[in-house]
């Protein structure tokens, strides 16, 4: 019988070929996976940079920041006088304070209670159902109620008699004198405006100039009681790159 030289060779070429082919598909598909994977980071990154920034113009330093960055000073609150387009970040290079149980989520989470004194529960109650609110008929007596702001948290309207029950000390002077700023977020400058229009509208007075930093917005009132409410939307997409 006639032997049949190399037999197997189309066949063996056709393998080296579909192996070479093999390897340097596997390797273009694990390079665009990496360059994927690299994308990805950055972009949350980025994102993740925003929220920073955003919880930074708020009045809050990042957990990092405040455990590596001595030289953050105070912040300019919501309520500046001046309402600039400056930066919040204060030029003092006082150190930042220490924080021994640092988290970015609350180990316990809780559900929160603010009590704040009105002259008339009944007054409170429309006043603020003008403005969109909701309250709470369970936590509602003839000198208290609950007004539902979120998930977890909620505004307890308690008459200045009632008040006086849970704190000793004196309630103040609301109208010559602010002790806390209660923010609000909403979801686009145009409810900044209308909630603090329906406030006005209802017997609410303005606080302070609205705040217009492009990527977040904020004007504030006073409520019939005086206590001081900011309202703001944020776009931490549109913030500016930190410099």
């Amino acid at each position: 019988m006639t032997a049949m030289p190399f037999p197997h060779t189309p066949v063996a070429v056709q393998t080296a070929e579909s192996s070479s082919g093999a390897r340097w598909g596997g390797r273009i598909l694990s390079g665009l996976t990496i360059l994927f994977l690299g994308f990805d980071a950055v972009t949350k990154i980025a994102r993740a940079s925003f929220s920073v920034e955003g919880t930074v113009q708020l009045g809050y330093l990042p957990v990092p920041a405040r455990l590596a960055r001595p030289r953050a000073g105070p912040l300019r609150a919501l309520n500046s006088p001046s309402r600039s387009q400056e930066t919040f970040m204060s030029t003092s290079h006082a150190p930042a304070p220490t924080i021994t149980n640092a988290a970015s989520t609350a180990p316990t989470p809780h559900k929160l209670f603010l009590n704040i004194p009105v002259a008339n529960v009944q007054r409170a109650i429309v006043f603020f159902e003008a403005l969109g609110f909701a309250f709470n008929p369970q936590f509602t007596d003839a000198s208290s109620t609950c007004m539902l702001v979120g998930e977890d948290a909620y505004v307890m309207l308690l008459e200045e008699a009632r008040f006086r029950g849970f704190s000793k000390r004196p309630l103040g002077n609301r109208a010559a004198e602010t002790s806390a700023l209660f923010a609000l977020s909403v979801n686009s400058r145009a409810e900044v405006d209308e909630m603090v229009r329906k406030a006005i509208a209802a017997g609410g007075s303005p606080a302070v100039e609205p705040l217009d930093h492009g990527f977040m917005y904020g004007s504030s009132f006073r409520d019939l009681d005086g206590h001081h409410w900011e309202v703001f939307w944020m776009d931490p997409s549109a913030m500016p790159s930190a410099t």
